[in-house]
């Protein structure tokens, strides 16, 4: 999404009189590198009371034998932050770190991302925040499974957010066209219906009419 068009969609949020929380991605560039450069400062006592910044620590399973924590930052002093007028209702900016360890084999991965909220209270963004990651989490890896979206090498120009646009649209049809009279199940996987549509035309055409 453009980042004009988010700052749009953070003024209609505003004039509802309701709250956000807007992840920073490093196609963002300036503001990006700022709030992360801003975070790798040793968030210690005296730095914490300078920028206002609060702390909440959560550790949770997440299945599969893994345990998770996170700890999640909130600065509320963004005076430094060159962009904050062009945010509406902007009270910080954050980073959530999310550390998950393997019980069976105590192998660690540390990921960290930053975002911009109007949110005031640490732990109200931090459970906002993992929500926005998990729903990304999981629509990246079905666009990567089923439609290979990590091995698309176009770059060119405005191409490869079409071609993002267009899996997403696909995604979405895969997902409201019923094969349940062709196919005798219940309930039928995504990649099983591009399978089907690759092998059979009366499921091709069906998903075509759809559009």
């Amino acid at each position: 999404m453009r980042w004009a068009v988010r700052k749009k969609i953070v003024e209609k949020i505003a004039e509802k009189e309701a709250e956000y929380v807007i992840s920073l991605k490093g196609n963002q560039q300036s503001i990006h590198r700022d709030v992360k450069e801003f975070f790798e400062h040793p968030c210690d006592g005296a730095y914490c009371q300078c920028y206002h910044i609060q702390r909440g620590e959560y550790t949770i399973e997440i299945g599969h034998g893994r345990i998770e924590k996170r700890t999640c930052y909130l600065c509320g002093n963004i005076d430094w932050l060159s962009e904050k007028d062009e945010w509406k209702n902007l009270n910080g900016v954050g980073m959530l770190v999310c550390e998950r360890t393997v019980k069976k084999t105590g192998k660690k991965s540390v990921e960290q991302r930053y975002f911009l909220t109007s949110l005031t209270d640490v732990h109200k963004a931090a459970f906002a925040m993992r929500a926005h990651w998990g729903i990304e989490n999981n629509l990246h890896w079905v666009l990567d499974a089923i439609l290979d979206e990590d091995y698309c090498l176009v770059r060119k120009d405005n191409a490869a957010a079409n071609l993002s646009v267009l899996r997403k649209i696909v995604l979405n049809i895969l997902k409201q066209v019923d094969f349940s009279d062709i196919i005798s199940t219940k309930k039928m996987p995504l990649l099983h219906k591009q399978h089907l549509c690759n092998k059979r035309e009366d499921c091709l055409d069906r998903v075509l009419l759809s559009l």
